[in-house]
């Protein structure tokens, strides 16, 4: 198989799955990557026992096609960040990177996910998996019970499979947790669940067959990508949302087309891509089903959006300091060390390099001799969300490193052990934790806008405001944006609500704990979007002051700083009448994301 050339998605202002994008100024649309027409890619299709020669699907023109060497299109407003980051993995070249020999990270992750192409596979995974295998097949071959191999699920653990049942009884499991509801993922989602199975399939635990695995890659490879609802996890395996992707490996269930909006008939999209659907045997039904893909996959998503974050909210906050000439004297490194939480000193090490070397050492020209603790506490906020960051990106890799099925399967001893090693308890507190910080970030963002919106009011006359509708030279902020502002702080302590505690009991009081991690991992997401947007208002009033009341010198003001400035002044000076708030919002959002990643750790 030839590597199919990567691209990465457009990611600007990207309508919401199932609306159509308004017709708005080309300045607010970075034009989206141009698809290919025509493609052809290879597949392999291989036996457990060896592999089949390769073969070439006859493939005639088709949109389908054209997907095997295209980067994938995301309608979630979670595009605006898509590509920016600091992460070492970033400089990886994928064409490097081989699954099952390489670390797995949240970062290389999502770069794999934007895009449809060919996946390396070490040679080892194949040994792996046939050693799993073996004891799968020894097992059954000494008639022991064996959950899932030769015995049902859940509440049926103790009921013997027959073996001429064997197929149909995948096929069962396949259908009796075809439970998930709600919108179908992203295309980015649904890649990221498969390839955080991929991974872990390749670790050689979970003893399925080769071709599961390998139906499984050539999804991916081909671009089918399976209609997964977004509803109906507990956090103990992934159950419902996995059956979605099991159902498309044998020709049911639906795939999503190449909008990523609309559905086909599973069936339809496996004979375009030149597929066949698989036939299961002993133990693949559980060994897909069986896992945490869907919580690991979002998470490793988030985790990437996380990181992106904390950066931008550096960013964001020593722009705000800029506008409001706030004091940095407090961020000096004698005075954080004093108290010396690595976050801290990393945070306050940051705003020093983006404030500039005058104004992080100079004296303080604040106008009072304290300000508000809504900016003398941002190293001390920032520094614990940046550690907490940092605990969700280490479990989410742990995950995607791990053999976490159940049961274990031990190789040396030939034996199948029943395990917990599903509970995604950690990565589910972890994401309690940072949603708790975010509503910090929200109460502390909002107070500076509202210091900022004091500034417009006071020092811009009603004439001035009224006249600054039309003037591209002192462009116009809505100060009703307090509200909106104000809103959001609302939004993001709400999502504060730990979720990780509320799992209730299933299976018949068989799965009597459940840690809740998908949904722990959704909500952050629901409060990265509205921090986002307020990060995004809280830079936009900052410009709004700096253009009220000029800064006297602009050679002391860090380059970011003045980046991030010059951009906003620009999106506020775009005249015309058809461009909304929200949208000029959602560009300086796309722009924060971009420049930050050039924030490093000083």
């Amino acid at each position: 198989m030839r590597p199919a050339t990567r691209r990465p998605h457009p990611h600007l202002l990207a309508a919401p799955p199932g609306t159509t994008a308004e017709p708005t100024s080309p300045a607010f649309f970075t034009p989206p990557v141009p698809r290919s027409t025509r493609s052809e890619f290879r597949m392999q299709q291989h036996a457990d026992a060896e592999q089949r020669p390769q073969v070439r699907p006859t493939m005639r023109p088709n949109r389908r096609a054209a997907q095997a060497k295209r980067s994938v299109t995301d309608g979630s407003s979670a595009g605006v960040n898509a590509l920016a980051g600091t992460s070492a993995d970033a400089s990886l070249p994928l064409s490097s990177f081989v699954i099952g020999r390489d670390r797995m990270t949240p970062r290389i992750l999502e770069r794999l996910a934007v895009t449809v192409g060919h996946l390396d596979i070490d040679p080892h995974v194949r040994v792996r998996l046939a050693e799993a295998r073996g004891v799968i097949e020894s097992v059954m071959a000494r008639g022991e019970p064996a959950y899932g191999v030769n015995r049902g699920l859940g509440p049926l653990r103790d009921q013997e499979i027959p073996e001429e049942l064997q197929h149909a009884f995948q096929l069962f499991v396949l259908a009796s947790h075809d439970a998930a509801v709600g919108r179908n993922l992203t295309p980015i989602e649904a890649r990221s669940v498969m390839l955080a199975r991929l991974a872990v399939m390749a670790q050689g635990n979970s003893g399925a067959t080769t071709s599961l695995f390998e139906g499984l890659r050539c999804l991916l490879e081909c671009g089918v990508t399976p209609a997964i609802p977004s509803e109906g996890s507990v956090g103990a395996a992934d159950l419902s949302m996995l059956a979605a992707i099991g159902n498309v490996l044998v020709g049911r269930g639906r795939v999503l087309d190449e909008t990523g909006t609309q559905t086909v008939p599973a069936r339809e999209a496996l004979a375009t891509a030149g597929l066949v659907p698989l036939e299961l045997a002993a133990k693949d039904g559980l060994a897909l089903v069986g896992a945490n893909a869907a919580s690991v996959g979002i998470a490793a998503l988030t985790s990437v959006r996380l990181d992106r974050f904390t950066a931008s909210a550096d960013l964001v906050v020593a722009h705000t300091f800029d506008a409001l000439n706030g004091s940095v004297k407090g961020f000096q490194e004698k005075v954080v060390a004093a108290r010396p939480h690595p976050g801290q000193i990393r945070a306050a090490a940051r705003f020093r390099s983006l404030l500039g070397s005058s104004r992080a050492y100079g004296p303080a020209t604040a106008g009072s001799l304290q300000d508000p603790l809504s900016m003398r506490t941002v190293p001390q906020v920032h520094g614990t969300l940046i550690e907490q960051a940092d605990v969700l990106r280490e479990s989410v890799t742990v995950e995607l490193n791990a053999r976490s099925e159940n049961p274990y399967i031990d190789v040396d001893n030939d034996v199948i052990i029943s395990n917990g090693n599903f509970s995604t308890i950690q990565m589910a507190i972890t994401a309690d934790s940072v949603r708790l910080l975010l509503a910090h970030f929200g109460i502390m963002s909002e107070r500076r806008c509202s210091l900022m919106i004091r500034r417009l009011r006071s020092e811009r006359s009603l004439v001035e405001q009224v006249l600054s509708i039309d003037d591209a030279e002192h462009p116009f902020v809505p100060v009703i944006l307090a509200n909106t502002a104000s809103s959001l702080m609302a939004r993001l302590q709400q999502l504060a609500a730990p979720v990780s505690h509320l799992g209730g009991v299933v299976g018949d009081g068989v799965e009597d704990h459940n840690a809740q991690g998908y949904l722990a991992v959704r909500l952050l997401e629901d409060s990265l979007e509205a921090a986002e947007r307020l990060l995004a208002i809280e830079a936009l009033l900052a410009v709004g002051v700096g253009v009220a009341a000029p800064a006297p010198s602009m050679k002391d003001r860090a380059p970011l700083v003045v980046q991030l400035s010059k951009r906003i002044r620009e999106t506020l000076a775009l005249n015309d009448p058809a461009i909304m708030t929200s949208q000029r919002i959602d560009r300086v959002r796309a722009d924060i994301a971009e420049l930050s990643e050039h924030v490093q750790d000083a």
